[in-house]
């Protein structure tokens, strides 16, 4: 059976006549999840200091040739 997806006041009571008899306790739309419902807030740390390290070398490689070019040309460093 496919599982229904709705949004709505009724969704939960679909979904619970879906179940046809098994134990509505178990519904994963319930808060008694396995998981505790605090956020694991080290991945998320993560996917922050990961965003900014890309970004930084992003900056980073298009500062780069932006400043290289502002150098002298290698003809007018022999004149010198």
């Amino acid at each position: 059976m496919r599982p229904y997806f709705a949004r709505g006041a009724g969704a939960l009571n679909a979904l619970q006549n879906q179940t046809s008899g098994r134990d509505s306790s178990t519904l994963a739309t319930e808060s008694n999840l396995a998981h505790s419902d605090q956020p694991n807030t080290g991945r998320r740390d993560f996917l922050y200091v990961a965003t900014a390290a890309v970004g930084v070398v992003g900056v980073g490689a298009v500062a780069w040739p932006v400043i290289n070019q502002m150098n002298p040309d290698a003809s007018v460093l022999a004149l010198a």
